[in-house]
């Protein structure tokens, strides 16, 4: 699981890249997480996420995962323009669903 340090700043918009969904797997470090790994431009980023509860239809639109206060962040991402954060329970199933998913460039240079 990638963390950043605390007291980060969402970055500019202008510093995130496409990803794709690679693989979905348990996540090694904890049984209750699932791992998420995305190819990008500049490398692959791998994020675990909690399980998430069986639910209804999970919301669409595309997911910026950048660095927030407490570690990695997604957040809503609409025309360019980062909106509000989501809860990992939200997040997590619009990715599953094949959301369009961009990520920070500086997340992927830390977990290299």
């Amino acid at each position: 699981m990638s963390h950043a340090p605390s007291g980060c700043a969402p970055q500019p918009t202008d510093s995130l890249i496409p990803a794709t969904l690679e693989l979905v797997h348990p996540c090694p470090a904890r049984a209750e997480y699932i791992e998420l790994r995305f190819t990008t431009p500049e490398g692959p980023f791998t994020w675990c996420f909690p399980e998430p509860p069986p639910g209804g239809e999970p919301p669409g639109g595309p997911i910026a995962l950048v660095v927030g206060p407490y570690g990695v962040q997604a957040r809503q991402f609409h025309d360019g323009v980062l909106g509000t954060a989501l809860e990992s329970s939200t997040a997590l199933p619009m990715m599953l669903a094949g959301a369009n998913v961009h990520v920070a460039r500086r997340l992927v240079a830390m977990s290299r």
